[in-house]
């Protein structure tokens, strides 16, 4: 059985701020709008929460994978299964 995927609330705030960055360059290169500096600073703000927010995810999916690797770099060592041939983790 599959699990249902929970989204937290910075995940949605996340993807509104990308609905927001979207919908202002779309309507901004329609020529649409024709915004004061205090708008182009919302849609500076909310661009940088996105990508910001998922550049961290991004690093602890790194941090992640560097604590998987040093539990095998230890099962390397210590297993008797790895004893004639070891794992390649460096």
């Amino acid at each position: 059985m599959l699990k249902k995927k929970y989204w937290s609330v910075l995940d949605k705030i996340g993807w509104v701020a990308f609905a927001i960055v979207v919908l202002y360059l779309l309507l901004k290169a329609f020529d649409v709008i024709h915004s004061p500096f205090t708008i182009d600073l919302i849609a500076i703000i909310s661009g940088a929460f996105f990508v910001g927010k998922y550049a961290m995810k991004i690093d602890y999916f790194f941090k992640d994978v560097e604590d998987i690797k040093e539990d095998i770099r230890e099962l390397n060592g210590s297993c008797p299964i790895f004893k004639e041939k070891r794992t390649k983790t460096k």
